[in-house]
């Protein structure tokens, strides 16, 4: 199973939002973490 994330920005600010980027990055992988304990399921 794939689990998504969609971050959105515009082109003029692509480089200026790096910190967020990375916060959705280690989002998604705390909820990849939850899920597989909380419900056993696996995502790519």
């Amino acid at each position: 199973m794939l689990l998504h994330f969609i971050f959105v920005i515009k082109d003029k600010e692509l480089g200026l939002r790096d910190a967020e980027f990375e916060y959705v990055k280690k989002m998604a992988q705390f909820f990849k973490s939850w899920i597989k304990t909380k419900f056993s399921l696996d995502f790519d």
